[in-house]
């Protein structure tokens, strides 16, 4: 595929250019004239002129730069129709290539189809032929086979007459030996029958004999049941006796424990009437240690005062000095220490006189 720079128009700038030509760097030699400064190739024509004023102090735009950035877009279009024509060209070559191979295709389905149904013809044409030899084989095969059992069948007539013979006659030998056999058995069976019979009997002997012992052993039995009766009878009449006297004797043991009863009773009394002496014995020793505590008890103030007084009057110091209350010792002494009296003593000398 051709590039814009194979196009004439392309080369068209490449003669020595001057100060007012397009692409021409001051400080560069002249061979590289068209050319990036700093990177050695050509540009797109886009850029290029945005290159046009380096070298100069002030913005700068030489003379024919629109004319060369038009000759470069008119090749840039030149190419770019050549290129569409190649691409149009090679879009119907591979069109008609396309074509060509899927009419190849076609053509082989077809071919291969036929050879198929060449292949199934043949295939039917050889099973036809094989079916064909198979039935004519096996018609000989069989006319082969009828002549050998012909001639086979006449031999062993041949062959067979006498063995036959003979057997037949021992066939009849055995069928008589059976026979005898068979008369034999019959016998056997007469006398085994004969056997049953007098065993039949003699188990209805023994049937008869064991009747007989089981009539005995009824008796036996129903004797022994009396015997039982009786004994039980017997033993009923000793458990009413015994009966009696466990009667006679809970009664007594009834009447013993009713006295027992009469006895704990009394009893109960007599501890009960002890217990309420007992308990008037202890209320009066009660009362007493009561009174005796009321006696030994400080007096109250009022209490205090009388006996004090009446101590004064009845009982006088005889060194005259007067009572007083002493807590501490229960009871009243002198001032003078030597006399004392306790609580109970005072009330009973003032109760006495």
């Amino acid at each position: 595929m051709a590039s814009p720079t194979e196009n004439a128009a392309y080369f068209a700038t490449a003669a020595t250019p001057t100060l007012a030509e397009v692409g021409y760097y001051p400080g560069l030699p002249v061979a590289n004239v068209g050319l990036h400064p700093a990177l050695g190739y050509d540009l797109y024509p886009s850029l290029r002129s945005r290159f046009a004023g380096f070298g100069y102090s002030t913005p700068f735009v030489p003379e024919g730069t629109f004319t060369v950035e038009e000759a470069r877009l008119d090749a840039l279009k030149v190419w770019a129709k050549k290129n569409q024509e190649r691409e149009e060209a090679r879009l119907e070559t591979e069109g008609e290539l396309e074509g060509y191979i899927v009419s190849r295709a076609q053509h082989e389905a077809e071919f291969w189809e036929k050879a198929l149904l060449l292949l199934a013809l043949q295939r039917q044409i050889a099973e036809a032929e094989l079916v064909k030899a198979r039935d004519r084989t096996l018609d000989e095969r069989l006319a082969r086979k009828a002549l050998a059992d012909a001639e086979r069948a006449e031999h062993e007539r041949d062959i067979t007459a006498d063995p036959l013979k003979r057997k037949a006659e021992s066939e009849a030998l055995r069928a008589a030996a059976e026979v005898e056999l068979v008369k034999c058995q019959y016998k056997k069976l007469e006398l085994e029958k004969k056997k049953l019979e007098w065993e039949i009997s003699l188990v209805g002997a023994m049937v008869e004999t064991t009747k007989a012992e089981r009539a005995k052993f009824d008796a036996e039995r129903g004797k022994a049941d009396a015997e039982k009766a009786c004994a039980d009878a017997d033993k009923l009449r000793v458990d009413a006796e015994r009966a009696r006297a466990d009667a006679e004797k809970l009664r007594t043991d009834a009447e013993t424990a009713k006295i027992n009863a009469e006895r704990v009773k009394a009893d109960a009394e007599t501890q009960r009437a002890q217990a309420q002496t007992v308990l008037a014995h202890a209320q009066a020793e009660a009362a007493e240690a009561a009174a005796e505590a009321a006696l030994h008890a400080p007096p109250p103030p009022g209490e205090m005062t009388q006996i004090i007084d009446q101590l004064t009057v009845m009982d006088p110091c005889v060194q005259g000095f007067p009572w007083q209350d002493s807590p501490k010792e229960g009871g009243f002494r002198c001032t003078g220490g030597k006399h004392f009296r306790s609580y109970a003593d005072a009330r009973k000398f003032i109760k006495r006189r």
